[in-house]
Order: structure tokens, then sequence, then C-alpha cells
């Protein structure tokens, strides 16, 4: 991995078109008192670190966890003011797809780490660069949008 002063690539190939950005998520979520992670980032067709997010909420089960992920991901795409995101609302395309969570640590990581915090429910911690905890975590994250081949 390579980093700049404001900028950190991942080395692994992964596919996005020009013009749109990835948005990964995951939740943690437990069933312990209903409280869940969320967790995510934005990349680019260059596999540069965006913006990432972290938020600890109340969720009454694993979809409703994710789901938010899903809405908090959005939303800070769309605070980005980006118009083309392989996940999203309101915007000029839409595509979903499943990626497992060994294809997708640095989200996994997020909302594990932020469903550990006791604190702070539904307060979106916003990362403009990666957490160092998870730098060696962007080396092996890869995701491919539909339709490419994942190899």
């Amino acid at each position: 991995m390579e980093t700049s002063s404001n900028s950190t690539y991942c080395s692994l190939p992964c596919i996005v078109p020009t013009h749109w950005v990835l948005v990964q998520v995951d939740a943690s979520y437990t069933g312990a008192y209903n409280h869940s992670g969320l967790g995510g980032w934005l990349r680019n067709n260059q596999d540069i670190w965006l913006a990432g997010f972290q938020k600890k909420v109340y969720a009454v089960d694993v979809l409703m966890a994710e789901l938010l992920g899903i809405i908090e991901g959005l939303a800070l795409a769309k605070r980005g003011g980006f118009d083309y995101v392989a996940c999203k609302q309101e915007f000029k395309d839409i595509q979903f797809t499943f990626v497992k969570r060994e294809k997708n640590k640095v989200a996994d990581f997020l909302a594990r780490d932020c469903r550990r915090d006791v604190r702070n429910l539904n307060v979106v911690r916003d990362l403009p660069l990666p957490p160092t905890e998870c730098m060696n975590l962007l080396l092996t994250d890869c995701c491919r949008l539909p339709g490419q081949n994942s190899g």
C-alpha cells in the first residue's frame, strides 16, 4: 500500500468504472442490547480511500443493521457529492452486490470496532483517512462490481 499526504492507495486491482465510487459497508450485530456497529468506506476507480465512517446504532435484527449500514454509506457518498455509486439511492444509477466478509475486511473491521464502543449510540464518526488499525486490511480487501470477473 502506498500513502501520500492526502490519499491512501490499495494495491489490489478493484474494478470500479472511472466515474463511479464504490461504497463498502458492513454491520456488526450480536443481539446483545440490540446495539450494532456500522462501518464503511468509499473508494474510487484508482483504489484510493475517499472517506469512511463508523456508527453505533440500535437495530432489532441483523437485516436492519445491514440496511442502516447501507443508508449511512450512501449518505456519506451523497455528502461527498458523488453521482455514481455502486450502492445508492436517489442517484443516477443503482447496483447492489453481495460481498463475502473475506473480501470486505475494512468495512467489517470498522463495524466491529465501532460496536465495542459503549458510548455514542447513533453518532457518526467520519473518517477522512483509514484508521491505522485497518491499513493492512486495505491490502487484502478487494471487491468487484456486478458483471465483472471476480478472479
